[in-house]
C-alpha cells in the first residue's frame, strides 16, 4: 500500500507540478512553491470510463485541496526519493533539507464515547459482526488488525492476542496483507 501511495501520489501531485525540473536543478524554492499550491489548489482527477460499444472517455473530477498531513506525507516521500538520490551520487544537497516540513493538522478521528460503544454493540448483537466489534472495543485494535487475525494469534489460556499483521483495501477497494 505504502509503494501505491507513494505513487499515486507522485503522478497525481508532485510530477505535474515538478516533473519538468530536473532532479539536479532542484531547489527548495520548487518544494515550497508545491506544498502551497497542494494546500490550496484543487486536484484534477482523471478516470477512464470503458462505455458498452467499447470505446471510453475521461472523466475529470476537482479533488478538496490537500490537508495538511497529505501534504507532509508528500514532503516524506520526496525526502526519502532525494536522500536515495544523495546515497547514488545523483544529486548534491536534499532540497527537501532546506524547507521546513508541512506542519501535521491535528486528526478529525474522534474516539467513541462509552455509551457509543454500548449502542454499537448493542446493535450488533445478533450479527456476524458482534465478534470483531467486540474485540476491537476491548481492545483498542484496528480493524485491519481484527481482520488480519489468525487462530495462532490467539492464547484463550491467558486472554492475549498478539497482533502479527493487518489486512485492508487500498483507496481502490484492492485487497492488502
Amino acid at each position: 500500500m505504502i509503494v501505491e501511495r507513494g505513487s499515486e501520489h507522485w503522478n497525481q501531485h508532485i510530477k505535474p507540478v515538478l516533473g519538468h525540473v530536473p532532479v539536479t536543478k532542484l531547489k527548495a524554492a520548487h518544494l515550497s512553491e508545491l506544498y502551497v499550491r497542494l494546500g490550496v489548489e484543487q486536484p484534477r482527477y482523471t478516470k477512464h470510463v470503458k462505455r458498452a460499444e467499447g470505446t471510453s472517455r475521461e472523466r475529470i473530477r476537482l479533488g478538496k485541496p490537500l490537508g495538511p498531513n497529505t501534504v507532509l506525507r508528500i514532503h516524506r516521500i520526496l525526502h526519502r526519493l532525494l536522500k536515495w538520490a544523495m546515497r547514488q551520487a545523483l544529486v548534491g544537497p536534499n532540497a527537501t533539507d532546506a524547507v521546513e516540513a508541512p506542519k501535521a493538522g491535528p486528526s478529525p478521528a474522534r474516539a467513541l464515547t462509552a455509551d457509543q460503544v454500548a449502542a454499537l454493540l448493542a446493535a450488533a448483537e445478533d450479527t456476524s459482526h458482534y465478534p470483531s466489534f467486540g474485540l476491537a472495543a476491548r481492545s483498542a485494535m484496528r480493524r485491519s488488525e481484527v481482520g488480519g487475525l489468525v487462530w495462532s494469534a490467539i492464547d484463550f489460556e491467558r486472554g492475549v492476542v498478539n497482533v502479527r499483521q493487518a489486512v485492508g483495501e487500498d483507496r481502490f477497494g484492492h485487497q492488502e496483507h
